[in-house]
C-alpha cells in the first residue's frame, strides 16, 4: 500500500523515465519501494500516453494522465525497483473493478463501425491535403473526424460556422449500438456509461477531438484507435478571418492543427500553453481516481470504461513488397508511408515504446514475426531526421538496431537531410525517399 505524498527525484535519484533529475517524482510504499512515476516530461519529448522503455533500461506502463502529469507503473512485477537500489516490490498497485478490453475481432467490428459513422470534416480534410495525402489516400485510410464532447458543444466552444458537423458522441453511441443489435459497449476503448440524475445512464464516448486514427492488427482488425488533436474544444473560440482564436487575459491566441500561436506581422508565432502540448492521445475511456491512486489503488473514474494501452500498428496492403519493413513512430506518418512505399510499416507510439515489437501474443508469436518472410525481411527504423541532434531519438533508434539484431533479424536505418522534412512523411511528400544503410 502506499502511503504519503509523492517525492521529487534528485540527482541521486533521477527519474527512470526520463532521466530528469528535477520537475518529476515518484510514490513511495510504505516498506520504501517506490512503483508510481510521475513524469512531466513525457508529453513534451514526445512519449506521453505511451508505455515507454525508461532510461534505466526497465519498461514502464502508462497508467494516466491529466493535467500534463504522466503516470508511469512498472510494467513487470519481477523487475527490481530504480528508487529501491535493484529491490523487487512486493506488490504493485492495485487495479479495483478494472475492464478488460474486448479481443481484437469485436473490436474491429465496433471500430469499424464507429467509423462507418463518421465523415472527415472540411478542416480536417484540408489539413490531410496539406500534408501530402490525396483523397483516394484519405477514403483508404479510414481516417474520420471525431467532435468534441458534447459539453463542449452544447455551451459553445465550436465556433460558430466552424463547428462540428458529425453526431455528437452520444449519439454516434446510440447508432453503433443499433446497428450491430446490441445493448452494451463495456470492453470497447473510449466507450463509457454516462451516470444520469435519475440513476440511469447511457453510453458516449471520452477523449479529445480531432482525427481518429485506425490501429491495425497483422490480420487488418481495427482494435484500436488513436486521436491526433485538433485541440477544438479546450478553450471557447470564435473566428478571426476564418481562424480560430481565444482570448486569456490581455491576449489573443489563434489555433490549428499544431496548437496556439500568436500572428506577429504574418508570421506564426507559436506559443506554450500548460493544456495544448501533445498531439497524439489514445483512444480510451480511462482516468485513474487521484485520490485512490494516491493510496496504490488504482480505479477508473469512467464507469464500465477501460484504458487502451499502447500498441504497435501494422500498415500492410495486399500489393505490398514484402522483402522490406518500415519501423518508425506515430500511425499518420506510418500510414502514410505505407502509402507511398508500398513496403509494410509497422508503427510505434513513441520512440521508446519500440519493446512492443518484442512482446508475444497468445500464440506466442512477435508483431514481427506475423511478416510473411520471416527473418529474411530487411526491417528498416525509419525514426525522424532530428535524431542527429537530439540524442533521445538516436538513442533509442541504436537499441531497437540492437534489439533487431539480437533477435535475429536483419537491420537497418533510414536517413536524409533534417531541411527535407523532420520525418519520413515530410520527406516523401516533398518527392524524396532516404537513404537505406544495412547495420
Amino acid at each position: 500500500m502506499a502511503s504519503g505524498v509523492f517525492r521529487n527525484v534528485t540527482a541521486s535519484e533521477p527519474c527512470p523515465v526520463c532521466g530528469g533529475t528535477d520537475w518529476c517524482s515518484w510514490f513511495p510504499k510504505r516498506d520504501g519501494d517506490g512503483y508510481l512515476l510521475s513524469c512531466k516530461r513525457a508529453c513534451r519529448d514526445g512519449y506521453g500516453n505511451s508505455d515507454v522503455a525508461g532510461k534505466d533500461g526497465r519498461m514502464y506502463r502508462f497508467i494516466s494522465e491529466k493535467n500534463n502529469q504522466y503516470i508511469y507503473g512498472e510494467r513487470r512485477s519481477d523487475r527490481g525497483n530504480p528508487m529501491a537500489g535493484g529491490r523487487k516490490p512486493k506488490k504493485g498497485p492495485r487495479h479495483v473493478g478494472k475492464v478488460k478490453p474486448a479481443s481484437d475481432e469485436p473490436l474491429d467490428c465496433v471500430y469499424r463501425t464507429i467509423l462507418k459513422n463518421l465523415h472527415l470534416e472540411d478542416r480536417h480534410r484540408e489539413y490531410l491535403h496539406g500534408e501530402g495525402w490525396s483523397d483516394s489516400m484519405i477514403e483508404r485510410s479510414l481516417i474520420k473526424s471525431f467532435p468534441e464532447n458534447d459539453y463542449a458543444r452544447e455551451n459553445g466552444y465550436s465556433p460558430k460556422g466552424y463547428g462540428p458537423t458529425n453526431p455528437t458522441r452520444r449519439e454516434l453511441a446510440k447508432t453503433v449500438l443499433e446497428e450491430l443489435g446490441i445493448s452494451s459497449l463495456k470492453g470497447v476503448p473510449g466507450a463509457y456509461l454516462k451516470e444520469t440524475g435519475n440513476g440511469k445512464g447511457y453510453w458516449t464516448f471520452s477523449g479529445a477531438s480531432g482525427l481518429l486514427l485506425p490501429i491495425y492488427n497483422h490480420k487488418g482488425d481495427v482494435f484500436r484507435l488513436r486521436i491526433r488533436l485538433d485541440y477544438m474544444g479546450i478553450r471557447k473560440c470564435r473566428l478571426e478571418n476564418g481562424v480560430p482564436a481565444f482570448t486569456e487575459g490581455d491576449k489573443t491566441y489563434c489555433l490549428d492543427m499544431s496548437g496556439p500561436y500568436r500572428n506577429n506581422n504574418g508570421t506564426k508565432e507559436r506559443v506554450k500553453l500548460d493544456d495544448f502540448t501533445g498531439k497524439i492521445r489514445p483512444f480510451q475511456s480511462f482516468y485513474a481516481d487521484p485520490a485512490m491512486l494516491s493510496q496504490g489503488i488504482i480505479k477508473n473514474t469512467y464507469k464500465y470504461g477501460c484504458e487502451s494501452k499502447n500498441h504497435v500498428s501494422c500498415y500492410r496492403k495486399n500489393e505490398d513488397y514484402t522483402d522490406i519493413c518500415l519501423i518508425t513512430e506515430g500511425e499518420k506518418k506510418g500510414q502514410y508511408a505505407n502509402f507511398r512505399l508500398n513496403i509494410p510499416v509497422y508503427s510505434l507510439p513513441g520512440v521508446n515504446s519500440y519493446g512492443l515489437l518484442f512482446e508475444e501474443d497468445e500464440n506466442g508469436k512477435t508483431p514481427l514475426g506475423y511478416m510473411p518472410n520471416g527473418k529474411k525481411t530487411i526491417f528498416v527504423v525509419a525514426f525522424d531526421a532530428d535524431k542527429h541532434t537530439n540524442r533521445t531519438v538516436m538513442s533509442y533508434q541504436e537499441a531497437l538496431v540492437g534489439k533487431l539484431k539480437e533477435n535475429g533479424y536483419m537491420a537497418a536505418t533510414a536517413d536524409w537531410d533534417v531541411s527535407l522534412g523532420k520525418g519520413i512523411d515530410d520527406l516523401l511528400c516533398r518527392g524524396y525517399i532516404p537513404e537505406f544503410s544495412l547495420r
